[in-house]
């Protein structure tokens, strides 16, 4: 992507990134851990991305069985970004795509857990322990609604089917950022910066993600103004090949002119969003 940031391996096709904000992370977990030997806090940082990674991965190997393609995952300071062409469109799709990451997480401590108690020696035991409680905690915070957070996007696939996917999107919204402004002050309360620089992201992304699907709303709903078709293709305003016929307006002369219709969802709505749809 650039010198700030750092391919480091392709999985089924997907490239993982790495920002130059995760040493802040990795120099943070040794000033912390440094005691207890740097080759434990070296592991323990490790396995820290190495879950946020697995967790990504979860979220975009079920995207990529629902047909939408995925541009890379990057892993921050923050956490990992899953960045897509495309979202599902189905409620259940979705809800099964937000439920994937958290559900690895699950898997992950519940196993690492289970083998801290087999571990002979004590540091890996502790070592197990720590990164499955990572996990859990992992869980636990991305289940909550704050979308565009796991937890969110599983709050508006619940609300879909009632609300429809607009309305939806802005209850999910509202509540997301109202999570991030309540967090934000108790970052403040407890001088936890990293807390309120997610409290920043949540709410900034929450609104972003309204904009982008109200934005594709808007066109999976327009009609062109000046276009007509024969009764042959279809009924008028609803033509059933994949030509249109388009009038010039009224004030520019000239004949009137055959183009495509049906653009493909990336050319027609991803090109104005270049930066991705992005899954915490």
């Amino acid at each position: 992507m650039s010198w700030l940031s750092w391919r480091v391996a392709t999985i089924r096709g997907i490239p993982l990134f790495l920002d130059w904000s995760v040493l802040v992370t990795l120099t943070m977990i040794l000033f912390e851990y440094g005691g207890w030997g740097i080759g434990f806090a070296g592991l323990l940082g490790i396995g820290f991305f190495v879950s946020i990674a697995l967790h990504e991965l979860g979220h975009a190997w079920v995207a990529q069985k629902k047909g939408c393609r995925v541009r890379r995952i990057r892993l921050t300071c923050i956490g990992g970004i899953a960045e897509m062409e495309s979202l599902p469109r189905r409620p259940l799709d979705e809800l099964l795509m937000a439920s994937a990451g958290p559900a690895v997480s699950l898997f992950i401590g519940i196993v690492l857990l289970a083998g801290a108690r087999c571990m002979p020696i004590e540091r890996l035991r502790t070592l197990f322990a720590m990164v499955g409680a990572i996990n859990l905690v992992l869980l636990v915070f991305n289940l909550l609604p704050a979308f565009p957070m796991d937890g969110g996007r599983i709050f508006r696939s619940v609300l879909v089917p009632r609300f429809g996917r607009r309305r939806a999107t802005r209850i999910a919204a509202r509540l997301g950022r109202t999570l991030a402004v309540m967090g934000g002050l108790a970052a403040l309360m407890a001088r936890h910066p990293l807390l309120l620089v997610i409290a920043i992201f949540v709410f900034l992304n929450a609104t972003r993600e309204q904009h982008r699907v109200e934005a594709e709303e808007t066109v999976q709903t327009a009609r062109f103004p000046f276009w007509y078709a024969d009764s042959s293709d279809g009924p008028l305003g609803d033509p059933g090949g994949d030509q249109a016929t388009i009038s010039p307006p009224p004030y520019r002369r000239g004949p009137a002119s055959q183009v495509p219709i049906r653009p493909t969802r990336h050319d027609f709505v991803d090109n104005p969003f270049d930066d991705g749809r992005r899954i915490g």
